[in-house]
This record gives C-alpha cells, sequence and structure tokens, in this order.
C-alpha cells in the first residue's frame, strides 16, 4: 500500500496545537503481515488456548504493520498535552471484522493488547467477542508497549523484526533505574510514550475513507477499550487527548470508552516522567467529550477507592463508573483467549505465559462472570 504522508497536521499536533481541536494525522506506511510461508499471527485465533474458528462465524482475520512518526508528550498541570520530541514506530495490529460488509455494524473496537505479561493478551477480546460477533462489530488489538514487542521478534523475526518503539532523538533521557515503575519493563532504548499517537493515527485510519483502512469502509462509531495497564491506556488517551483532538470531519477521533480496571494513576506519558500523587487532580479521569464508562471489581478497590468521581450527564463530561460486587482482577475466561503454550514458549523461551504475581498459590480462580457486565457496558454505550 502506497505510503502516505501528512506532516501538516502531525507537525500542528507536536506543537501542541489544537485548544479547538486538531486533525489527527494518518500513519504513513499500512502493509500487510504475511511473513513466510507457515508464518501465522501471534494471537492468530486459531491458535489459542481455546480455538475459535471465526471463518465459520462470518468473520475474517487479517494482520497488518502500522508505521509512522509519533510525539513524546508532557501534560503539564492538566493543560493540552505538549510534545517535546518527535521519532518513527512501527507495531502492528490484528484485525477482526464481518467477511459480509452487510453484516457489519458500524462499530470498530480498537483494544491496546495488555502488556503484563512478555505478552499480547486480548482480554477484552477474551471477554466480549461473542457479543461483539453476534452484533457484527469489528475489532481492532494492536500492540503499543516495546516489551511484547520483543517477544513478537523472538517469535517470528521474519514476520515482526521491522515492529520498534525506540526512543527518539530528543526525547526526555534518563537512566534505566529512573524510568517511572509504571513504564517497566522496558529499556533507555525503548520509549513507551510512543503509545499515544499510535493509538490516534490508528484512530485516523480506521475512520479513513482511503485504500489503506484495513476495515474497506470508515467506522461509523470508534471505541477505545482495555483492561488493567491498557485500561491505563485508554483512561489516560481519553483524559489527555480526546478533548484536542479531531477526526477528519471534525468530530471526536474515538467516540467512546469503555474499560476495565484501570490503575488508580494516569499511566505516564513518557517513561522518564514522574508519577502523580493520589491527590493530584490528573490522578481522576478527567472531562472526555464523549461517554466514558469504567468498570472496577471489587478485587480493584483496594487501590481504586481513590480515583473515584461523581457520575454526570453534562455534556461535555459524560461519565459513568460501575464496581461489580463479586468480580475479580482477573478471571479464567479471559484466558480462552490468549496465545497457546506453543506459542508462548516459541515467543518467551518460558512454558507459559507467567502467573499474575496477586493470584495465591493452591487458591482456585473465581468462575464470577464478569464478561456479563462488560457485555451490558457495550449495548449502554451504543445506546448513549
Amino acid at each position: 500500500m502506497p505510503i502516505r504522508t501528512h506532516w501538516l497536521a502531525l507537525a500542528a499536533l507536536l506543537a501542541g496545537a489544537g485548544a479547538s481541536g486538531a486533525p489527527a494525522p494518518l500513519p504513513q506506511r499500512v502493509q500487510p503481515l504475511t511473513g513466510p510461508p507457515g508464518s501465522h499471527a501471534f494471537l492468530a485465533a486459531d491458535r489459542q488456548v481455546v480455538p475459535l474458528d471465526l471463518a465459520s462465524l462470518g468473520y475474517v482475520e487479517e494482520e497488518y504493520l502500522v508505521a509512522g512518526t509519533a510525539g513524546i508528550y508532557d501534560w503539564p498541570d492538566g493543560r493540552e498535552p505538549v510534545a517535546r520530541a518527535h521519532g518513527p514506530y512501527a507495531t502492528r495490529i490484528l484485525v477482526r471484522r464481518p467477511r459480509d460488509a452487510r453484516r457489519a455494524s458500524g462499530t470498530v473496537i480498537v483494544e491496546g493488547l495488555n502488556p503484563s505479561t512478555p505478552v499480547d493478551l486480548p482480554i477484552m477480546w477474551g471477554h466480549s467477542h461473542r457479543q461483539f460477533i453476534a452484533d457484527g462489530h469489528a475489532w481492532v488489538g494492536v500492540t503499543v508497549k516495546p516489551y511484547t514487542i520483543r517477544s513478537l521478534r523472538r517469535f517470528d523475526p521474519a514476520r515482526y523484526g521491522g515492529l520498534s518503539m525506540a526512543h527518539p532523538p530528543g526525547g526526555p533521557v534518563c537512566a534505566d533505574s529512573a524510568i517511572n515503575r509504571w513504564s517497566q519493563p522496558t529499556t533507555a532504548a525503548e520509549e513507551t510514550g510512543l503509545a499515544w499517537d499510535i493509538l490516534t493515527q490508528l484512530g485516523a485510519l480506521l475512520k479513513s475513507p482511503g485504500a489503506e483502512n484495513p476495515l474497506r469502509r470508515p467506522a461509523q462509531r470508534l471505541y477505545m477499550t482495555g483492561q488493567s495497564q491498557t485500561a491505563g491506556y485508554a483512561r489516560t488517551w481519553a483524559s489527555v487527548f480526546a478533548r484536542y483532538i479531531q477526526s477528519a470531519s471534525g468530530g471526536p477521533l474515538y467516540d467512546g470508552f469503555v474499560y476495565t480496571g484501570s490503575p488508580p494513576w494516569q499511566v505516564p506519558l513518557h517513561q522518564c516522567a514522574p508519577g502523580f500523587a493520589d491527590e493530584d487532580a490528573r490522578s481522576r479521569t478527567a472531562v472526555a467529550g464523549v461517554p466514558v464508562i469504567e468498570l472496577f471489581a471489587q478485587g480493584d478497590l483496594g487501590t481504586n477507592y481513590i480515583s473515584r468521581r461523581p457520575d454526570s450527564d453534562r455534556a461535555p463530561d459524560l461519565y459513568r463508573r460501575y464496581e461489580v460486587a463479586g468480580a475479580a482482577h482477573v478471571d479464567p475466561w479471559e484466558g480462552r483467549s490468549f496465545a497457546n503454550a506453543a506459542d508462548v514458549r516459541r515467543a518467551t523461551g518460558q512454558d507459559s505465559s507467567p502467573p499474575l504475581a496477586c493470584q495465591p498459590v493452591g487458591v482456585q480462580d473465581t468462575d464470577f462472570p464478569a464478561r456479563i457486565a462488560l457485555n451490558a457496558a457495550w449495548r449502554h454505550l451504543d445506546e448513549w
């Protein structure tokens, strides 16, 4: 597919312009990722822990390389974000969409793939894929952290060798020991802060009418989601960037947000940025201008009570928070959609994804169906 540059829009964004809303720039390069003969995508649906035959459900799965130039931002006193530097990135997206365009609902869900283990985890797809498919929604998972890019390159160097989130020239520099702990694990040669423009440019791509759009048509409703760490990415993008970035048509880029289990702090805008104190207003979800639905499991509330704020129906502050009694931060249902053990071993050199530190040894996982609350949130977001 042809390379497209959008330097005027990108320059405006990098200069911190856009108090009235800067158009989101498109990626500079979009191309299918196929790899050598016998290669397959990491997280391919037919290689999940519980394999899923998307073709039998009328869906197709495709993978793309998406590349461009991203900014590194600061967020002074909760005002408009300001770019300090910019540099190249190349990541991958996994697209699952109805084969027949007549079945497509027009709703597209972008999920930052959770990087809390060495490999990408499609947690929100895992919870709600049955509803997404029944409703004809498209889902796009995107790799957002250098940590899991390393595993992708190890999994298939020929397919993923071009992926990179390298630290850009002129960006904030700090020693490995000074990197914000909420950006870890990373190194000074990488930059987690490229994720914000990756999410911005991906949104612009999915709403664009161009031939590069992997959906074959513009998204009518574009939602961002995530769970746990990537709920923090969605929450931070909604709080910091949503008010200052427009779609090409002049409306909001992302039309709504649903996420669950976000940390009680905003994800650092770059890996050398200091964290916020609990009492800092920037630790609360800010006005996004579009509907935001946050969900928290009972298991999240030991730390997340500090992020509570009032619900609101008064535009531009459209916000709901739900706390689901009995739900856990992690449950076995989501793991059915993770990569199988052979692919994890190939990507990490380990037999399986490492257990999360919060799971006690010898305790049975909960079977509480948190997905029911999440599915209700998706329906409510569409109605809203």
